[in-house]
């Protein structure tokens, strides 16, 4: 069927702004979008250009990929298009013109019909000139841009009088900035002299623009409202004025006035043009505000490094604080910069940078002013004075503090202040910062930064320059303290075996070279650690509450110790601490000490004290501690994880034998005990003599509890023979009770399974039984462990583990990909892993489960590869600490996906902080492999453990997950709130996508959504499904094809 052509279009309507590299749209004039059928310009932005026309031009297509090539291309182009509102066709033509920015090329489209008149282009090639003269230059100050548009607006599209002016928003007044007019020079000063008021919305033609935002169009001939209006009637021919406001962000930024004569020009082209300008111009100035303050921003960060650099690399206040001055001119880029320094309680003058003389005169105008007053005499509406009285950034407008000035009491000085902020104002300050400058929390001085921009000190810039505030104060107290050190140091190196300064926690923070040298160590091995590096565990732990109780009440500590060095050995040393305390409170710890070592009949005294039994001759209580401890250490490394077994032995009743048959008698028959008790160990068994008559027995490597409790009873079987005794008639019967303490089950410190294990023999004394474990409770635990493994190991041979899929949702629901969990399928039984991984955390038995469930892992991807065709979808597999630092599964994965490296685009690994810093490197090595294939990097439960948010700059992580304890909270505890409001910060600012687990309800949601939250998870959305309904739901979320997922 043949359609009616449309006429009723017969004028440009409007322009569309394109990327010809991608073919995207990226501005338009709202009448352009609304003809098109969306709602506006919003709703148009990022459409591909040629997806509007149902058959589009090839011209077009051409046209675009030549200007994308770099081509300089000015074309019209006739097309047809179908109205979406009348169905009609209409007859268009397509005006191309190349814009040169300074990022990359653009093309201005202008839409008219085919019989544009040469008036109306002239026009729209006045919009073209404006976006080339100002897009290209972001780096551009304001005024230099609001100049340009004027001097387009008046000498290329012909206007009479062209006005741009100023909204102050806080006085609600319209101040004119540019005035170009062709009028006589009355005119012009009348223009100039304009001062309207904005407080009611239809005054005048000013204030209607103002309030409603929209342009409005005044005809002169017939009722102005404007007072200026009025008085322009005057000059002959200006018929016609229109105000132009134009958006920076939600408020009038400027307004642009035309006044004119030629009738065509207002009612040929009418509000389209006007319409056009303004959506350019809000766009322009929208664009020149984001770049202005993501430039700042940088800067701030590059002035931050800068001076942080500096600081470390000068040793002189006076150098840097100069260095400081220049760096801040060199990167915040504003009128002058000023350094002041307090000297003899006034503002003593010390540098400036400026551009030019003029500005350098004005400062030094200002800072003889200010040296009459003295620092507690300053004005207080100054920012410098208040700047200096609360240690703080202050900041204010120029305009604003002269208001101020003028109503302080006149004195000569007042009035200079008053002229020297005239002054500012003309040579185009808009705003004053005073940043004070610290050093050991007292102020020393401030530094003034002058601004061309009113609106310089964004709460961001605010933050930041706080913080700069703070690094100069450490820096300068740094500095100060380095002076007075550098002497002492030189002394302590040369005067003493060992010297070390702690601080209040114990760690190091100064040691000299002969300490190091000692003890074989470099100087970042010990530096910040603890004291205890390098603790010898041979002091029980009386010896160990004494010297910190010592101390901590401010007491100095003398005593000969044994220290060990790096390669294992002892050290024997006479120490001296001293706490050094300022303001009544103690801030470090200096020690100093000789080696002693060298004094062998001491060495020899003290080691036979220390480290042995006198009447046993096996391990004392504080060495076999020792060997306790680095016995577990072994454990806790060893890949197998065996069990350890601590028992103490007690001999009912031995007080009677020392009664009965004498000390001398009772000690042999100790001897005996412990000779009885070490031929029933093996030589990877511990032994030592406790306090009173008890001896302890350390069984490790114990592959399980029955071998250990065998061993037990053994020693138990030798102990109950009788003892025989010279110069005694008769056998010696003796009755003996145990306790026992399981590592890993009870307890992984030796202290704790000590006290465990005494608890075990007090339960055994009080039942009169020979043996007994700390509690029954871990009996049956360990019975219960012991069945759940062999069932779990067998269950893996079986293969009843399987994979659910929980999906992960953006805000607007859409499924982006799916956590994979374990679930045990035990006969018609479905067992969540809460039940059983806590019976085998920490044991072989779970690294065997992840590697198999790794395994089905990518298998699992390569399926689901073929099933979702989309780079956006991921699969997510937890890998838990155990298994980064003792299984294959690294290997597993990275092995599936070098044979297939489709797989990575489809896979998300998470892993928790805690396997970070169990394994840095081993994580590390993984990570940098697995994104080589396009694979993504989750850190799950962020926030919960060990929080090192180092590895956030160490590893390039792509999602952080929010754990489901603070999303729980997030309704009803403002700390939970604000730790996820500063965690999705965070990752905006440093790229990382976020995601909340565990949403239950909308207003949990809500609150994640604006927050910035990216991604969320919860029963919420979804339930952990199976693999077969998680299918279906795709198939039918992502309309994807239904396959058969069977394995």
């Amino acid at each position: 069927m043949e359609k009616s052509v449309d006429k009723s279009i017969t004028e440009v309507f409007g322009f569309l702004l394109v990327d010809p590299s991608v073919g995207k749209i990226i501005g338009s004039s709202p009448e352009v979008a609304q003809f098109f059928g969306f709602n506006g310009n919003i709703d148009l932005k990022g459409r591909l250009l040629l997806e509007l026309f149902h058959k589009p031009p090839k011209e077009l297509e051409n046209a675009l990929q030549k200007i994308a090539r770099g081509a300089n291309v000015s074309t019209e182009i006739e097309c047809s298009f179908e109205c979406p509102t009348t169905s009609k066709e209409i007859r268009l033509t397509l005006v191309l013109t190349t814009l040169k920015t300074k990022d990359r090329p653009l093309v201005l489209i202008l839409i008219t019909d085919r019989y544009v008149e040469s008036k109306c282009a002239k026009l729209y090639q006045t919009l073209s000139l404006i976006i080339q003269e100002t897009w290209k230059d972001y780096e551009l100050r304001e005024d230099k841009i609001l100049l340009r548009i004027a001097e387009t607006l008046f000498t290329h599209a012909g206007f009479l009088t062209v006005v741009i002016g100023k909204v102050d928003n806080e006085t609600q007044t319209f101040l004119p900035l540019i005035v170009r007019t062709k009028e006589p020079s009355n005119t012009l000063e009348l223009l100039k002299g304009l001062k309207i008021k904005l407080d009611n919305a239809k005054a005048n033609l000013i204030s209607t623009a103002c309030h409603t935002g929209k342009v409005v169009i005044e005809d002169l001939t017939k009722d102005p409202t404007s007072i200026e209006s009025e008085k322009l009637l005057k000059t002959p021919g200006v018929t016609k004025s229109v105000a132009i406001p134009i958006h920076a962000d939600k408020n009038t930024k400027y307004i642009v006035l035309i006044y004119d004569s030629i009738e065509d020009n207002f009612n040929y082209i009418r509000k389209p043009f006007f319409n056009d300008l303004q959506a350019i111009l809000s766009m322009i100035f929208k664009n020149i505000a984001a770049y202005s303050e993501k430039k700042l921003i940088k800067n701030l960060y590059n002035l931050m490094h800068e001076t942080v650099f500096s600081g470390l690399r000068c040793n002189n206040r006076d150098h840097f604080l100069k260095l400081f001055t220049e760096l801040c001119y060199k990167h915040l880029e504003p009128v002058m910069t000023a350094l002041f320094r307090i000297e003899t309680n006034r503002l003593k003058y010390v540098h400036c940078v400026a551009q030019d003389q003029k500005e350098h005169q004005l400062i030094k105008r200002i800072a003889e002013n200010l040296q009459k007053y003295t620092v507690d005499t300053l004005p207080q509406t100054l920012s410098t004075t208040q700047a200096i009285r609360n240690q703080k950034l202050c900041f204010k407008k120029t305009a604003k503090t002269g208001e101020k000035i003028k109503e302080l009491p006149e004195t000569p000085e007042i009035k200079e202040l008053i002229k020297c902020n005239a002054l500012l104002l003309s040579y185009g300050v808009k705003s004053c910062g005073a940043i004070p400058l610290l050093e050991n929390g007292k102020p020393i001085g401030v530094l003034l930064l002058f601004s061309r921009n009113e609106e310089f000190f964004t709460p961001e810039v605010q933050n930041l320059l706080q913080l700069l505030i703070n690094e100069i104060d450490f820096i300068l107290t740094t500095m100060e303290n380095q002076k007075l050190n550098k002497a002492l140091l030189y002394a302590l190196d040369h005067g003493f075996d060992f010297v070390a300064i702690m601080d209040k926690d114990f760690r190091f923070i100064y040691t000299n070279k002969p300490l190091l040298q000692t003890f074989e160590y470099n100087p970042e091995e010990v530096l910040g650690k603890h004291h205890s590096i390098f603790s010898s565990k041979i002091y029980d732990r009386k010896f160990t509450q004494n010297f910190y109780q010592t101390l901590t009440s401010g007491k100095i500590f003398k005593d000969y110790m044994i220290y060990r060095k790096k390669d294992g050995s002892l050290i024997r040393t006479y120490m001296t601490i001293v706490p050094y305390k300022e303001r009544n409170e103690i801030k470090y710890y200096v020690a100093i000490g000789k080696d002693i070592s060298k004094d062998k009949q001491f060495v020899e005294e003290t080691t036979k004290f220390l480290l042995t039994d006198p009447i046993t001759g096996l391990s004392s209580l504080t060495f076999f501690k020792r060997q306790l401890e680095d016995a577990l250490k072994e454990l806790n490394s060893n890949s197998d994880k065996p069990l350890g077994i601590l028992v103490i032995i007690d001999p009912a009743n031995f007080s009677l034998i020392n009664n009965v048959y004498g000390f001398e008698r009772g000690n042999a028959v100790l001897k005996m005990i412990g000779e009885r008790i070490k031929s029933s160990l093996y030589s990877r068994d511990l032994i030592g003599k406790m306090e009173s008559d008890a001896f302890a027995v350390f069984l490790r490597g114990i592959s399980n509890l029955e071998a250990g409790i065998l061993i037990i009873e053994r020693i138990l079987a030798k102990l109950n023979k009788p003892f025989i005794l010279k110069h005694v008639s008769h056998p010696i019967h003796i009755v003996f009770r145990a306790g026992a303490s399981i590592y890993p089950i009870c307890a992984t410190n030796a202290g704790k399974l000590m006290d465990l294990a005494r608890s075990a023999l007090m339960e055994a004394k009080k039942k009169k039984t020979n043996f007994v474990f700390y509690s029954q409770d871990i009996t049956r635990r360990a019975q219960i462990t012991l069945k759940v493994n062999s069932n779990i190991v067998e269950g893996i041979k079986n293969k009843e583990f399987t994979l659910y899929y929980q999906p992960i949702v953006d805000s607007k629901g859409t499924i982006k990909g799916a956590e994979c969990l374990v679930r045990w399928i035990k006969g018609d039984n479905i067992i969540s892993p809460g039940e059983f991984i806590p019976f085998i955390h920490g044991t072989h038995t779970l690294l065997k489960l992840e590697e198999f469930l790794a395994e089905l892992f990518v298998r699992k991807l390569k399926k689901f590869k073929e099933i979702i065709n989309s780079t956006q979808f991921l699969l997510s597999f937890n890998v838990s600490p155990e298994s980064f630092t003792r299984s294959n599964i690294d290997a597993i994965i990275l092995n599936s996906l070098s044979a297939d490296a489709q797989l990575g685009k489809i896979c998300n690994i998470e892993f928790t902080e805690e396997s970070f810093l169990k394994a840095e490197e081993k994580v590390t090595n993984f990570v940098t492999q697995i994104r080589s294939f396009g694979a993504k990097i989750t850190i799950d439960d962020f926030g919960t453990g060990y929080s090192a948010l180092s590895y956030l700059t160490k590893l390039p992580i792509d999602v952080l997950k929010i754990d489901i304890s603070f999303v729980r909270e997030l309704m009803t505890n403002k700390k939970a709130y604000d730790i996820v409001e500063f965690i999705i910060q965070l990752c905006k600012k440093t790229g990382i996508v976020t995601i909340a687990e565990g949403i239950e309800d909308n207003k949990q949601l809500q609150t994640l959504k604006n927050l910035g939250c990216e991604l969320f998870q919860g029963y919420l959305f979804y339930k952990p499904m199976p693999e077969r309904e998680f299918i279906d739901l795709l198939s039918k979320k992502l309309s994807i094809k239904p396959v058969n997922c069977t394995f």
